[in-house]
């Protein structure tokens, strides 16, 4: 029966410690979406100097996948008391295609405001996430909050 005990507590343990490993696996300051650890960088940049932050933090400008991630990351950045923030979409390759920061395939979530992405202008390459959850496309030069994700 002790042998028994042992082996019950020594689970215990070893769950108890993998749910502190699991729920501290953000750096300081960072927070925890399902997989993922995200930073909302207050420091306002266009969104290629927002990229170079991210990448000096050994992360990248967040790429959004599903409606859930999309909420959580929009809280974040109304937390922060930012109108809208850069994240990691663009579309430099192709007009109108946005595709993520790593990646060569477009899209597969976007949540983009009613009547955007519209290149306003004729200059509107990178996606900004509103503090209500809605994208739109602006021009890449403005300053803006940023979120990085790793």
């Amino acid at each position: 029966m002790l042998p028994r005990i042992i082996l019950l507590a020594a689970g215990m343990l070893l769950l108890t410690q993998l749910a502190e490993s699991y729920s501290s696996r953000c750096r300081t300051g960072w927070s925890s979406y399902r997989h993922n650890c995200y930073l909302v960088i207050k420091d306002r940049q266009s969104w290629t100097g927002a990229q170079v932050v991210c990448e000096m933090l050994n992360a990248n400008l967040a790429t959004i996948t599903s409606s859930s991630e999309n909420s959580a990351v929009a809280r974040m950045v109304k937390s922060a008391g930012a109108y809208d923030a850069w994240v990691g979409l663009n579309d430099f390759a192709k007009e109108g295609s946005f595709h993520g920061i790593k990646s060569s395939s477009r899209a597969s979530y976007t949540c983009w405001k009613s009547g955007q992405p519209n290149n306003f202008g004729g200059n509107q390459n990178c996606a900004a996430l509103y503090s209500n959850m809605f994208w739109h496309d602006d021009n890449c030069s403005l300053s803006k909050m940023f979120v990085c994700e790793y």
